[in-house]
């Protein structure tokens, strides 16, 4: 088995997609610190199962996925394919070639693949057992690891040795085997739990089975006393009922009597009522008027007085503003004078600033000729200095050029004529690279474009996918919500239409009636239907009126009494039994209540029932004195305030009789199916599956197209991927060649340039250059004769800015004090000024209050003046009223007296019709009440023994004689009541447990027989593992003992055991170098452990050879003369392992075969160069 390649995609500094081919022995990885070399084994690791982050050098595992640069997208996954070549067939697959890898995307999911078949993680580490290859192996070995094996643990030092001993598949077996074990116990310790269980079960159904023998017993006894004291029952209701009916008539014909009085005497009322109203509303108009009038003078005599006072304030605020007036013009005249006084003295100061600014400018002006005079000799001097130093530097170089053209003169001639045939050569070779570069910086600037657009297309592409992803999840979800529900309600209108088709819930009688209407179509015409299947229901009154209406809703709803007859007929030849008949003929609504509003009733039961208009009366006969509201507290309030007007029924079923006797409690839906609206529901659930079938039919069709979009996307997406890959290593092939023809350009323009160089340098130095030197020192020494005359006036210049500059300050001085004296009087003056304008808009508001005041005056006088005429209009309007009202008040007094008379009569005879009512009230109340009495009776039997009408009159006719007292039936329920709840079903689910029980204690005995079995297996491989592992581990301690030897050139090392327990026993590693003593590996240095630990890691090879191994940098702690003999002992495992080195140092690159460098040409991307040596490079 040798390792192929690696393919990297995505994986830490991996960004894009690379492959590293391993064709010979020994391949090396190098290349800077940072570069991300490492990265090759960590994705080695992580492809064969590693699943610590820490170990990989993350934090997390999302760490090994490219996390993005400034100028690259970061990556959603990270994958990593390694592929063996198996035709040894060591790996134990039918596969000459073994592809392993590792998918990892961001939100956490990852996948292992064989061959791109999807597998476990379980299955990729059972591949490779006893190989040395995986995570726990020691195919790749770090620094990190080298660390592990000195300084770790002598127990943690053990993995590696079961791995080279062959005991890692015997281990694995054995703690597979050891699952099982525990498995097996944990069923047989749940088993046991359920037998223990089951036995508590099979005693207590035990005396359950027995006492429900007894209950039943008692239950037969009971209904046979309930039904002989409900006959007796009946009979007493029904001779009150005759008496209380006669009252009830003698009571009509007396209030026919009083009503007839009573219609004379309210015609009086209304007469004297209207006259009387009429009368009192004139007194109250009158009486209105008056107050109106007398409050209309009041305010106008008010207004006067306030007139008054407000003349009375002008003429006081008149004499105030004269005064203010005349204070004001005095203070105009002062401020006017002082304004005058400030001008004077900024004339004055304005004449000393024009002096002093004429004397700063005169300054000014010095100053600057002077300094422009400074910087132009400064600017002389500079350019004199620098011409000097050129001149010094060219009488250098020609004195240079002089001598060395004096000792080449000889050869230059023959030397420019070769260059110039090689120059010519260069430029045609350049111009060809030339045009060469130009094609491939084409050609690489469109392949960029394409990665970009292709990068662009893949991002589209996978967000589609993903979004087709999360319809398909939400369309299979709802499509499996759909099929349940469709499951459930298909259930539902099987069990609907079999209990339609059969009459289910109803009685026996009901059901042999409809089998004969199948054989009988003339008697089939003639029923309309049963009560229940003609009306319907909203599901929440449901329980309600299956309650109230309880036995009727089987009744037989008939269109008149005839066709009862014959049906009966029918049933009584037939002889099915006896059913209650409602013919719509003769069946009228019961007294209505009008519109009772109250907060508590939800509704009356009538008004809550769906029907045909048909069987509206049959409705109303049954329902209309019937309420329905919340709950048993609620129906107690509505009984007490209404004093028993009618049944209340609550939700739940409770109610409340119109006599004051309650029913209620627990029912048992067990077995209980309405018989209300079983067609309409049945309509409802048909439709409710269509509707689903439909969904379901959208769905598909949706999914159908989902699935097209999204294997046409995943194969564009392949295609762009494979697409890219390809231009991005089209693109990196362009970039080398490109660089390499910019560096052979720059070769060749370095040559031309040499060569012309050589040509300029090596020109004759003629006479011209002669003349041109003594030229140059003349020159240079004139100049310094300028440069001297010029620092001499740059310093008489300086005196003379010295001494202006000293006058510039002192004018400066001046200038400022007298602008401060001149800002000072100015803000004086405009402050002045702002007094001024202040007073003389204070002067101008008071002259206009003056006149404002005056006209205020004029018309308070006139207004008062108007207010005195109207008062005496007022008074004559106040005297007529109240002569109107004195005379229209005794008229009244008149007409409340004769009212009075009359309205006396009126109640006398209200209070004899309303007594009269109450009776005839009461008595209906108990007519009503008996009649609920008597369908209570029966209703509570049907209830209570789930029995027709007709069958609960046959029970009552069959116990009649029944000789069972009412306290007898009461022992009866006592005994019941102190016996407790029993169970039916008791009986078979004893024997059910009971057959358990003994099938459960069979599986007991079969699992441990499996327990001792597995116990002998885990043995026998404890066994195997302790022979092999002593074997092999004294074969690995000799070899290393030797092996030491070697590198360390002399010395003692040796393994020990560091207890008696073989299969979980440390080891310890004993090395002793050449001239130190025995001691532990913690004291010895840090090449002397990691040569230790190489010296281990060849016993483990020699022992047991891995196909390959990965060697991390192993080599990094060894000094010159350590590392040789490290080379030369790894070769002699070249014939039977492939090695991939990842190293720095030079020694060990020298005996590679083949070299990868891992560059960052872009910060944070690794990229792959490879080079391959032949034999004798």
């Amino acid at each position: 088995m040798r390792l192929k390649s690696i393919e990297i995609n995505g994986f830490k500094s991996f960004a894009d997609k690379i492959k590293l081919d391993f064709e010979t022995n020994i391949t090396a990885i190098i290349g800077p610190n940072g570069s991300g070399k490492s990265n090759v084994a960590d994705a080695v690791r992580w492809v064969l199962g590693e699943q610590s982050a820490k170990t990989l050098r993350g934090s997390k595992m999302e760490d090994v996925i490219f996390s993005g640069t400034d100028n690259k997208v970061r990556k959603n996954y990270s994958t990593v394919s390694i592929t063996f070549d198996n035709s040894d067939n060591m790996i134990p697959i039918d596969f000459k070639e073994v592809t392993i890898s590792r998918k990892l995307y961001r939100t956490g999911e990852s996948e292992y693949f064989i061959n791109k078949s999807t597998v476990r993680l379980k299955e990729v580490k059972e591949l490779f057992l006893d190989t040395g290859i995986g995570r726990e192996g020691y195919s790749i070995i770090g620094q990190g690891r080298i660390e592990e094996i000195i300084n770790g643990k002598s127990e943690d030092r053990r993995v590696i040795f079961e791995e080279a001993s062959g005991i890692s598949k015997i281990k694995y077996q054995k703690n597979e085997s050891q699952k099982k074990l525990f498995k097996a116990k944990d069923n047989l310790t749940r088993l046991r739990d359920i037998i223990i269980q089951n036995e508590q079960r099979f005693d207590f159904l035990k005396g359950q089975s027995d006492k429900a023998k007894r209950g039943i017993a008692l239950l037969e006894n009971i209904e046979k006393a309930e039904f002989s004291n409900s006959y007796k029952d009946y009979n007493n209701l029904s001779v009150n009922f005759n008496k209380i009916s006669e009252t009830l008539e003698i009571n009509k014909e007396e209030l026919f009597d009083i009503n007839k009085e009573f219609e004379t005497v309210k015609l009086k009322i209304a007469p004297l009522k209207e006259e009387l109203d009429k009368i009192t509303d004139l007194v109250e108009i009158n009486s209105t008027d008056l107050n109106k009038i007398s409050n209309k003078k009041n305010e106008i005599k008010s207004k006067k007085d306030i007139l008054l006072e407000r003349n009375k304030f002008i003429k006081l605020n008149n004499e105030q503003s004269l005064n203010f007036k005349k204070e004001y013009t005095e203070s105009l005249e002062k401020i006017n004078s002082e304004i005058s006084e400030k001008e004077k003295d900024i004339s004055g100061k304005e004449l000393i600033l024009k002096r002093y600014i004429f004397d700063k400018n005169k300054v000014k002006d010095e100053l600057t000729k002077n300094r422009e005079l400074l910087s132009s000799k400064n600017e002389v001097l500079d350019k004199l200095s620098l011409e000097k130093s050129e001149i010094e530097n060219n009488i250098n170089d020609l004195e240079t050029e002089k001598r060395a053209n004096e000792i080449i003169k000889d050869n230059i001639q023959k030397k420019i004529e070769e260059n110039i045939e090689e120059v010519f050569k260069l430029n045609t070779e350049k111009e060809e690279f030339e045009k060469i570069l130009s094609e491939n910086k084409f050609l690489l600037e469109s392949n960029i474009q394409k990665v970009e657009n292709i990068t662009l297309d893949i991002s589209k592409t996978e967000s589609f996918l993903n979004d087709l992803e999360i319809e398909y999840n939400f369309l299979n979800s709802q499509n499996s919500n759909a099929n349940n529900e469709i499951s459930y309600k298909s259930k539902e209108v099987a069990m609907l239409k079999n209990y339609i088709r059969n009459y289910e819930g109803y009685g026996k009688s009901v059901q042999d009636l409809f089998k004969l209407c199948d054989k009988e179509i003339e008697l089939k015409k003639m029923i309309c239907g049963t009560l229940g299947e003609l009306i319907s229901v909203d599901e929440k009154y449901k329980k309600a009126i299956d309650t109230v209406l309880s036995s009727n809703l089987q009744g037989i709803v008939v269109h008149d009494d005839l066709e009862a007859k014959k049906i009966i007929e029918k049933i009584k030849l037939n002889k099915i039994g006896r059913l209650n008949f409602f013919p719509i003929s003769k069946i009228f609504s019961k007294r209505e209540y009008g519109n009772i509003t109250d907060d508590y009733i939800l509704s009356f039961a009538n008004e809550i029932i769906t029907c045909d208009d048909e069987y509206r009366n049959i409705i109303n006969y049954f329902l209309s004195n019937t309420v329905i509201c919340e709950n048993l507290d609620i129906a107690l309030k509505l009984s007490n305030k209404y004093k028993n007007k009618f049944r209340i029924v609550t939700l739940d079923g409770d109610v409340i009789n119109s006599w004051g006797s309650i029913s209620g409690g627990y029912k048992s839906n067990k077995n209980s199916f309405s018989v209300i609206g079983r067609k309409k529901q049945l309509e409802q659930t048909l439709s409710e599956i269509k509707n689903l079938e439909n969904i379901l039919s959208e769905n598909s069709n949706k999914i159908s197209k989902i699935k097209l979009n999204a294997n046409s996307s995943k194969e564009k997406l392949i295609n762009l991927k494979n697409e890219k890959d390809d231009t991005n290593l089209k693109i990196d092939s362009l970039q080398k060649l490109i660089y390499k023809n910019e560096f052979d350009i720059k070769n060749i323009l370095d040559k031309i340039d040499e060569i012309n160089n050589y040509k300029e340098n090596h020109k004759e130095f003629n006479l011209d250059k002669e003349k041109e030197l003594d030229s140059f020192v003349e020159k240079n020494i004139f100049i310094a004769n300028e440069i001297n005359k010029i620092n001499s006036e740059i310093n008489e210049i300086k005196d003379s800015i010295s001494k202006l500059e000293k006058e510039e300050i002192v004018v400066i001085n001046n200038l400022d004090s007298v602008e401060r004296d001149i800002n000072l009087l100015l803000n004086s003056k405009n402050i002045l000024l702002e007094n001024k304008i202040s007073t003389e808009d204070k002067l101008k508001l008071k002259e206009n209050e003056l006149l404002d005041l005056e006209t205020q005056f004029k018309n308070n006088l006139i207004e008062i003046d108007n207010i005195e005429k109207l008062v005496i209009d007022l008074d004559f309007s106040i005297d007529e009223l109240r002569k109107s009202i004195a005379y229209n008040t005794n008229l009244k007094k008149k007409l409340v007296s004769d009212n009075e008379e009359v309205s006396k009569k009126y109640n006398e005879l209200n209070e004899k019709s309303l007594t009269l009512e109450k009776d005839i009230e009461k008595n209906e109340l108990r007519i009503s009440n008996l009649k609920e009495q008597f369908s209570s009776l029966i209703n509570r039997l049907c209830e209570e023994y789930s029995l027709t009408l007709e069958e609960c009159e046959k029970k009552m006719e069959l116990y009649k004689e029944e000789c069972f007292s009412k306290d007898e039936l009461k022992k009866l329920k006592e005994n019941l009541r102190e016996l407790g709840s029993f169970s039916y079903d008791s009986i078979e689910e004893f024997e059910k447990v009971k057959t358990e029980l003994e099938f459960q204690k069979n599986q007991e005995i079969d699992l441990q027989n499996s327990i001792e079995d597995i116990n002998k297996i885990i043995l026998k491989l404890e066994n195997t593992m302790k022979k092999t592992f002593v074997d092999e581990f004294k074969n690995i301690n000799e070899k290393f003992s030797n092996i030491f030897k070697i590198l360390f050139n002399g010395g003692e090392a040796r393994l020990e055991l560091d207890s008696d327990d073989i299969l979980n026993c440390g080891i310890d590693i004993i090395a002793k170098p050449v001239g130190k003593k025995m001691q532990a590996l913690s004291l010895m240095s840090g090449g002397e452990k990691s040569l230790t630990a190489v010296a281990l890691l060849f016993a483990i090879f020699e022992t047991r050879p891995s196909p390959f191994c990965i060697l991390d940098e192993v080599d990094a702690a060894l000094d010159d003369s350590n590392i040789l003999r490290y080379v030369e002992y790894l070769k002699n495992f070249l014939t039977e392992t492939q090695f991939i080195m990842i190293t720095h140092r030079k020694p060990t690159m020298e005996m590679a075969d083949m070299i990868y460098g891992v560059t960052m040409e872009q910060k944070g991307i690794s990229k792959i160069v490879s080079m391959t040596f032949n034999e004798g490079e």
